[in-house]
């Protein structure tokens, strides 16, 4: 299970890179 989060982590910061870039 802890790949499952290590992804959703990774989900994550590109969400928030790409809010930053708008």
């Amino acid at each position: 299970m802890q790949g499952v989060q290590r992804n959703h982590d990774q989900v994550k910061a590109l969400r928030d890179a790409e809010r930053a870039r708008s």
